[in-house]
Formats: structure tokens, C-alpha cells, sequence
């Protein structure tokens, strides 16, 4: 059932097995493996079943690194959290994103991935991805072949595409299960412990109208986004250890975002069926130009996949360099194209043919469809100082607001340094046309209008030793018995694919644990 946290009495107790606190991809999944159980779930989210500009508010934060994302319109904050506007695409992370690399600082996690297939395939199921395949012998369409590309370096990689809203396809789900009581506008606010901190004894819970209740629990999950997941374990600092799962000063470290990096342009030498590449159709399946694990060794780079979108305003340039076009667009109006073409030219430096095309496709002059922008999405090496911390301003809960100090860097520029000549000679050796770069912008060092991708991950990462994360595989967090985290948070390393496929995976595993501990705790 789902009530309305300002209707609760005030300081009144809710007794449950299991606090779900969020109800986002992590939050609602985890609910849905209890449904129909002898549990009783207090599922707990801030906002109601639609947006709330109040209760958005108090995402509110500042940034202190690189250029970043205002943080009150990064993530929404209503059930279904940020699947209500998500893109919904998805593959597994790779096997060599699992494991050690000599050449990326604090990689590998305890887990492989084989140990996360069969949740991948239930995850799959969740999401409504379809059947789980991803090889492209498997899912071959003749009238859309992979490009038979030169070398081993490489290879055409599949995901697949489509955008479950977890908030309106499971509601009546989660609303009609007899053991699962949602609170909605209802604020996580603090972990109350043992004066060892070692059990969480329960949580306080606030309205924005004042309200105070407190949930205890015998499992307690943090399911609410990589910067919330550590906002509220760091404000949890009643205790004579200070904030939670912070021993070793880790909480909210190793904060990682994919690169999104419009980083090259391919000019085919002749017409060829792209249509498996072809970003923004309905098939539900998209290739993407992505390293071979060898050659990711071999080159000792970063994991990476080159999305292909047409030259064009609508689909290519509109889509995915904002940098550039929002410039264009926003002036268009208030210019005289003398003006505009100057701007274009200023910010765009040296683009080469690119400028030209980006010209003629803003004033319509001729159709350049037939070459296409190579859209780099890009891992993020773990990085000790790029981190999540509080800041001492504080929001209407009272509740210490957080800053995020985001860092990449050389490995990253390597990165995209590599896989623009891997592609050009892949092509290039195939006879199927070349790679013109686009250069940086002579400042920073990268090409015009490199952002991060919406995906905040790593803040509480997994780990064998308590040293060198804050949870465990089983993603409980290190010294405490009965709290647990969900979520991308939890990524040692990210890989370079979208991460909520293995949110809801790791979810799902989190979920047979606890069924797992309850039953015999």
C-alpha cells in the first residue's frame, strides 16, 4: 500500500523486517523480490508519484571539480526515481571490467562475471529487454550487418534499448502487495547504532511539513543514487566511530562518471548498411564500435564504445554535442548569419570539415547524412581525490547539503587518444572509409563540449578488506551487521556501459542474500 509520510503520527514507530530507502531502479526492485513473502517491507521514498519542486529542492548542491551537472536536475526524487526520464539502455558490464588491470589504479572487483550472469538474465526480465543475447551471431539480420571492419582491435559490441518507467510499470504492483508499505514524501534523515556502531538500530524519517517518525528494522538497504547513498551515511555521524562505514575515510571517494565525448567523425568511402548503427531508431538494438579486452591490454586503455549518429541538426548534432549547438541555437534568433558563422567559427577552432558541415546543416545549404559523429561513451578510472563530500550549508530537513569534486584525466585522453586510431585503422584498413578527429578546444585539452553522462557511481565501492572499500561483495557495509547499499554506488570500477542493468542485477543478488540472512539470522 502506499501512504503519505505526513499523515503519520507524529514520532511514531514503524516495526519492519526489511527498510528499502529509495524508490528508484534499486529501490523497487529489491521490493518486488519481497512481494507475496512473509516479510513485512517498509519501503521509504522523498517525493509522491509525480514531480515535486519542493522536494526536488533538496538535491540541491555545488560542484567544486570539473565542469558538472547542477545536482537538483541531475536525478529526480519521485518514485521510480530517475527511470522517469531515463533512455533505457543497457548491456551487461564486460568480464575484463571485473577484474584487476596492472594499468588502471584501484581496478577490480570481488566479484566476477560470471557471478552476475544469472542476475543479468533476471535483471534482463525487470527491465523488459527481451531475450538475453548480445552475440552477433546470435541476434544476425542480413539487412543490417556489422561492418566488416580490419583486425581484431575492434569489434562491433550490441545493447540493447528500451525505457522501463520502474515508477508507472511496477506501481500498482508495489502499491497492491498486502506486505509492502510505501511511505511516500518521506526523507531518510539519520542511522541511529549501538554505541559500537556495529547494528543499525533504527532510522529517522522527516516531512517537509515538519513531520518525525522513525523506522526500525532488522535489515536496513540504501537504495537512493550514488551522491545520496553517501549524503546520508556521512550526515549519520551521531556515533562515537563518526559517519558510517567511513572507518578508513572512503565514503564518498572514488565518485566516477562516464566521458561522454563526441570525439570523431566517420566519412565512408561508399554507401554501406548502417543501419545496426544508427543511433535514435525503434529496433531496440544498437551496435557500437568498442576495444577488443586485448587490445584494451595491449594499449593499457580504459573501457570505451563509439556510438554512431548521422551528421544531421536533429539526430546528430542536436543530440549529442550541446556544447556546440546550444551556442547556435540559443543566438540564432537575436543574429544575422554573418554573426552566427562567426560564432560557430570562434568556438568551434579548428574543426576542419566539421565546422563546414555544422554550418550547412544549421542553414539547411546541402544533406550530409551520410557521415556520422562518433559519440564516445567513456569509463572513468577510479580516482581517490574525485569524491562526494558534505558541505556545512544546510537543507530545509536540516540535513548537510554535499558537494561533488569530479576528476579524469591523463588515462582518460589516452583513452580517447587510442580509440580514435583503432577506429581509422579499422576502417581505414578495410577500405571502408576514414577517421577525421575532432580536435581539443586548445584549452582543456579535449574536444568542445565533453560532459558526463548522468551516471554517478563508485562513492561506496565493493571490496574484500574493509581498507579498500565500503562494502562487501554481498554489499553490506564493512563492520556493520544488518546495513546494506544497493546501486551504482557500490561499481569499483564503472566499465563504459549504462549502469542501470547492473543496478537492477546487483539488486536482485542483494535481495536472495537478505532472503537468505533473515531466514537464518
Amino acid at each position: 500500500m502506499f501512504i503519505d509520510g505526513r499523515e503519520t503520527e507524529d514520532k511514531a514507530t514503524i516495526e519492519a523486517d526489511i527498510c528499502i530507502i529509495g524508490a528508484g531502479a534499486a529501490g523497487i526492485t529489491i521490493a518486488r523480490e519481497f512481494i507475496g513473502s512473509s516479510f513485512k517491507v517498509c519501503l521509504l521514498e522523498s517525493g509522491g508519484l509525480e514531480f515535486d519542486e519542493e522536494t526536488q529542492a533538496l538535491y540541491n548542491g555545488k560542484n567544486i571539480g570539473l565542469p558538472y551537472y547542477d545536482l537538483d536536475v541531475l536525478r529526480l526524487r519521485y518514485f521510480g526515481g530517475t527511470t522517469n526520464i531515463w533512455s533505457g539502455v543497457s548491456r551487461p558490464l564486460d568480464a575484463i571490467d571485473f577484474g584487476v588491470r596492472s594499468w588502471v589504479p584501484y581496478s577490480g572487483w570481488p566479484l566476477e562475471l560470471a557471478d552476475l550472469t544469472p542476475f543479468y538474465r533476471r535483471a534482463h526480465d525487470v527491465c523488459q529487454l527481451g531475450a538475453y543475447s548480445y552475440g552477433l551471431g546470435e541476434n544476425s539480420d542480413r539487412n543490417a550487418p556489422a561492418l566488416p571492419l580490419e583486425g581484431n582491435s575492434i569489434l562491433t559490441t550490441l545493447y540493447r534499448e528500451n525505457p522501463v518507467n520502474f515508477g508507472q510499470v511496477y506501481r500498482d504492483e508495489i502499491k497492491s502487495a498486502d506486505n509492502i508499505h510505501t511511505y511516500l514524501f518521506s526523507n531518510a534523515l539519520t542511522f541511529e547504532t549501538d554505541p559500537n556502531a556495529s547494528t543499525v538500530s533504527q532510522l529517522d524519517v522527516g516531512t517537509l511539513d515538519g513531520k518525525r517518525f522513525r523506522v526500525k528494522s532488522r535489515a536496513f538497504i540504501l537504495a537512493t543514487g550514488g551522491v545520496e547513498n553517501v549524503r546520508l551515511l556521512l550526515n549519520s555521524d551521531q556515533t562515537s566511530t563518526g559517519s558510517l562505514g567511513n572507518n578508513h575515510d572512503l565514503v564518498g571517494r572514488f565518485f566516477m562518471e562516464h566521458l561522454s565525448i563526441t570525439g570523431a567523425v566517420y566519412l565512408p568511402s561508399h554507401v554501406q548498411p548502417m543501419q545496426l548503427y544508427i543511433q535514435g531508431d525503434t529496433s531496440g538494438r544498437h551496435g557500437a564500435l568498442a576495444p577488443s579486452a586485448e587490445a584494451q591490454r595491449r594499449e593499457e586503455m580504459l573501457n570505451v564504445y563509439g556510438a554512431l549518429f548521422p551528421v544531421s541538426l536533429r539526430s546528430g548534432l542536436k543530440a549529442v554535442a550541446p556544447g556546440l549547438v546550444s551556442s547556435i541555437m540559443a543566438l540564432r534568433a537575436d543574429m544575422s548569419v554573418n554573426d552566427i558563422g562567426e560564432h560557430v567559427r570562434r568556438i568551434s577552432a579548428d574543426l576542419d570539415d566539421l565546422t563546414l558541415h555544422t554550418y550547412q546543416r544549421v542553414f539547411r545549404t546541402r544533406d550530409v547524412q551520410h557521415e556520422y559523429y562518433i559519440v564516445y561513451q567513456m569509463e572513468n578510472a577510479p580516482d581517490f581525490d574525485s569524491r562526494v563530500v558534505l558541505d556545512t550549508e544546510r537543507d530545509r530537513l536540516g540535513m548537510r547539503k554535499v558537494m561533488i569534486d569530479w576528476r579524469f584525466g591523463d588515462m582518460e585522453r589516452k583513452t580517447l587518444s587510442r580509440m580514435n586510431a583503432l577506429i581509422a585503422q579499422a576502417v581505414g584498413g578495410a577500405g571502408l572509409g576514414r577517421v577525421r578527429v575532432i580536435p581539443d578546444d586548445g584549452d582543456s585539452g579535449w574536444p568542445p563540449g565533453v560532459r558526463g553522462a548522468w551516471h554517478q557511481m563508485g562513492t561506496t565501492r565493493m571490496s574484500q578488506e574493509p581498507k579498500q572499500g565500503v562494502v562487501d561483495a554481498n554489499c553490506r557495509v564493512h563492520g556493520i551487521s544488518n546495513l546494506f547499499v544497493s546501486g551504482s554506488s557500490v561499481f569499483p570500477t564503472c566499465g563504459c556501459s549504462s549502469p542501470t542493468l547492473t543496478i537492477v542485477a546487483l539488486s536482485i543478488r542483494l535481495a536472495d542474500h537478505i532472503k537468505q540472512v533473515l531466514r537464518t539470522g
